[in-house]
């Protein structure tokens, strides 16, 4: 719920919390990434947001964010 709150700072710790408990063994981390994902794929999400969001969903091995964060590196680049 943590990431559904609109103040940054909850995005990051809830992102930095649940990339935590999936390095402890935590089975269930992985429920988290549609919501990462579509925390990521928002356009009005922070740079400062986005990289724990990224971080999490790497350290979940969330293969199915792979097209996001290829699109969101390139449109960081951009700009």
């Amino acid at each position: 719920k943590a990431l559904e709150r609109p103040e940054a700072d909850n995005k990051i710790q809830a992102a930095l919390a649940i990339a935590k408990a999936h390095r402890q063994g935590m089975k269930d981390s992985a429920k988290a990434v549609p919501v990462l994902l579509r925390e990521l794929d928002k356009d009005n999400t922070p740079t400062v947001v986005r990289l724990p969001l990224a971080q999490a969903l790497i350290e979940l091995n969330a293969r199915e964010a792979a097209p996001s964060l290829l699109r969101w590196t390139t449109t960081e680049d951009e700009q």
